[in-house]
């Protein structure tokens, strides 16, 4: 789904491209491994730039959520999230 506004890509974009490119070179086979030049090549190599590609986009997700928290905290003033499994959540038995 794509973004009419600039910024950050929300994290599940990171992962639908990860996944996709993963599906498509299922799909398409070994050819689809192939770089560019290679002869047999899919698509010329862009389905192989693809899924490299699409490995990077998981840390520019974690790296935007992580920013996001710094500005709700100390920008907005905002109180610090509460995720499962962290020792404060922990602690309220």
């Amino acid at each position: 789904m794509p973004s009419s506004s600039p910024g950050p890509t929300p994290s599940w974009a990171s992962d639908a491209l990860v996944h996709g490119a993963a599906e498509l070179m299922d799909l398409v086979g070994p050819a689809a491994l192939l770089t560019e030049g290679s002869p047999g090549a899919e698509a010329a190599g862009a389905i192989e730039f693809a899924h490299r590609f699409a490995q990077g986009t998981a840390t520019y997700g974690g790296t935007v959520e992580v920013f996001r928290q710094m500005i709700a905290q100390h920008v907005l003033g905002l109180p610090r999230p509460v995720y499962p499994g962290s020792k404060v959540l922990l602690s309220k038995k």
